[in-house]
């Protein structure tokens, strides 16, 4: 289990929220205690808390970026046939330029060259998101079967998304109930997606991007 959250801003008020993501994936501690990370710049801020599995070596802690230097992930999840997407979708050049043996990094070249196309072969369970520093863009997604939790809040001013909801708080959302929520939950002891108990909060569908 790991943590992920993030933010987008759209403006100078969207930009003021962006050095919370310290505060918002510190609240994440329970999910990743191996390693923090954040990647932040004037508009778009991507934080990490690690829990290690595959690869416990410092050079697979996230958010982790492209060999081209263009592309930056932060990742929750576990791909199972990681190791086959290596060796199948790259050529022996290609697999020179790999520096860890992390699932993490197959996912991220995996998208490098495939896109949104890519998703399909993933094997697993996962929560991740992919920003293009080049073209300022997010690419987020989430496993067919929803394992992995990727809730989201968007206005005027910002873009903020997260593994847990307490990690949107940090970034000054409205806390207004949903109440279709509450009663759903009432009755059936489970909010159904893409539901959440907050009015302006949304789930990533299971198996969207």
């Amino acid at each position: 289990m790991c943590g992920i959250a993030g933010i987008i801003a759209f403006n100078e008020t969207g930009r003021l929220q962006v050095p919370k993501i310290q505060q918002s994936i510190r609240t994440l501690e329970s999910r990743g205690p191996d390693d923090e990370g954040i990647y932040c710049t004037r508009d778009i801020g991507l934080g990490q808390k690690r829990l290690s599995i595959i690869d416990t070596s410092k050079e697979a802690n996230q958010p982790m970026w492209s060999h081209d230097g263009r592309y930056v992930i932060i990742y929750n999840g576990e791909i199972f046939n990681y190791k086959q997407l290596r060796s199948l979708h790259f050529s022996p050049d290609e697999q020179s330029l790999f520096k860890t043996s992390s699932d993490t990094e197959v996912l991220l070249e995996l998208f490098v060259k495939k896109g949104k196309d890519c998703l399909p072969l993933l094997e697993g369970f996962f929560a991740f998101a992919i920003v293009d520093t080049r073209e300022n863009q997010l690419f987020l997604a989430r496993d067919r079967f929803g394992k992995k939790p990727l809730l989201f809040y968007k206005d005027e001013n910002l873009f903020v998304f997260a593994s847990e909801l307490k990690a949107l708080f940090a970034f000054d959302i409205p806390k207004q109930l949903n109440y279709e929520a509450l009663k759903l939950y009432l009755r059936f002891s489970y909010i159904p997606q893409p539901l959440c108990i907050l009015e302006q909060v949304t789930n990533i569908k299971p198996g969207h991007y």
